[in-house]
C-alpha cells in the first residue's frame, strides 16, 4: 500500500485515537476553559492538546494552566493558541514559557533568569514586553494553515511545481510542520527521489514522534528500499499509535511475506479484513490467507 497525504483536519474520535485519550477528558478540558470545542482539529490544535497532556501529567493544575492561558493571550494580543503558539513546559508544578531568547513567568510576565546571573535586582525584577516580531505568532499560524492548504488543493489538481512552491515557503517560516514534511516526503518518494523522501519522513518523525501517518509513510519508503526490518518497525510503531490503521496491518502482513514469516503474515491480512471488506486490497488479503491456509493445512476459518 502505497504512501498517504497528510490530512488537513482530523475529527474528535481521530484525535482522540492518536492522543490516547477519552471523549470525556476532551470534553473536561472544555468545560474548563483550557481548550477550544472544535470539531474538526488542524495540526496546530494536536500540539496544543500534547503541551496540554503533558502539563498534566506533571500535576499542573489545569486551574494555574488556564490562568496562564488567559494570562499570555492579554500580553501577546494576537495569540489565540498560546498551547500551540508558545513554548509553554513545567518546572515542578510551576509553568514556564520560552519567548525568543527569554524564560519568563507567564501569569505575572516576570523574567526568570539563571541563578548565576541573578545578582542584579534590577534585573531579576524586570518585567519584560513580550516581543512584537514583524509577523505575530497568530498571523505566522494563520499564513502556515492558509499555505498548506493551498498546497493541498494545487496538489490534489496535479500541479505539483506550485504545490511545492506552497510547501517549501511554508517551511521557512515553520520548519518542524510535520504534515508539509510528510507531504514533501510523499511528492519525493512518487517522483523515486528516495534519498529525499527519506529525509523528509525521517524530520517529521523527529519532530512529531506521535504522527501515525508520518510513521507510515517512512516505513513505506524503508519497505521500497528492501528494508524490511526497518520498515516493520515504522509500521508497528504506526500501529501503536493508531490501533485501526489498516493500511498498517496490510503493509505488515506484506513485510512478514517478504521476510518468510508466513504465520505472522497471516495474523495481519485477517486483521486486515476487520476493516475492509470489499476493496481490492481485501481481496488481496483474502487470496494471501488463502496461500498461506494452503500452505500451512491451516482451515481459512481456524485461528494461527
Amino acid at each position: 500500500m502505497q504512501v498517504q497525504q497528510a490530512a488537513q483536519r482530523y475529527t474528535r474520535a481521530q484525535v482522540c485515537r492518536m492522543l490516547g485519550l477519552s471523549r470525556q477528558q476532551l470534553q473536561a478540558w472544555e468545560r474548563q476553559g483550557l481548550i477550544r470545542r472544535l470539531e474538526e482539529y488542524s495540526f496546530s490544535d494536536l500540539l496544543a492538546l500534547r503541551t496540554l497532556i503533558q502539563l498534566r501529567k506533571n500535576r499542573v493544575p489545569g486551574a494555574r494552566i488556564r490562568e496562564a492561558i488567559l494570562a499570555l493571550r492579554r500580553r501577546w494580543g494576537s495569540s489565540e493558541n498560546p498551547l500551540a503558539e508558545l513554548k509553554i513546559f513545567p518546572e515542578g508544578r510551576r509553568l514556564r514559557v520560552r519567548v525568543d531568547d527569554a524564560l519568563l513567568e507567564p501569569i505575572t510576565g516576570q523574567l526568570l533568569l539563571p541563578f548565576e546571573a541573578a545578582g542584579s535586582e534590577n534585573e531579576s525584577n524586570k518585567i519584560v514586553q513580550f516581543p512584537r516580531s514583524k509577523l505575530q505568532t497568530r498571523e505566522r499560524q494563520q499564513r502556515v494553515e492558509q499555505l498548506f492548504s493551498q498546497a493541498v488543493e494545487l496538489e490534489q489538481q496535479g500541479r505539483v511545481a506550485e504545490a511545492l512552491r506552497c510547501y517549501r515557503d511554508l517551511l521557512e517560516l515553520e520548519p518542524n510542520h510535520a504534515p508539509t514534511l510528510v507531504n514533501l516526503g510523499t511528492i519525493c518518494f512518487h517522483a523515486r527521489d528516495y534519498v529525499q523522501a527519506r529525509t523528509y519522513y525521517e524530520h517529521a518523525v523527529r519532530v512529531a514522534p506521535d504522527y501515525a501517518l508520518a510513521r507510515f509513510n517512512l516505513g513505506n519508503l524503508l519497505d521500497e528500499l528492501g528494508l524490511f526490518e526497518a520498515a516493520l518497525e515504522q509500521y508497528q510503531e504506526a500501529l501503536r499509535l493508531k490501533p485501526d490503521y489498516a493500511d498498517a496491518h496490510f503493509n505488515i502482513a506484506s513485510v512478514y511475506k517478504a521476510l518468510g514469516q508466513p504465520l505472522r503474515a497471516l495474523q495481519h491480512w485477517r486483521q486486515y479484513l476487520k476493516y475492509d471488506g470489499t476493496s481490492e486490497w481485501a481481496r488481496i488479503a483474502r487470496r494471501e490467507i488463502e496461500r498461506i491456509c494452503q500452505q500451512m493445512l491451516v482451515q481459512p476459518g481456524s485461528r494461527a
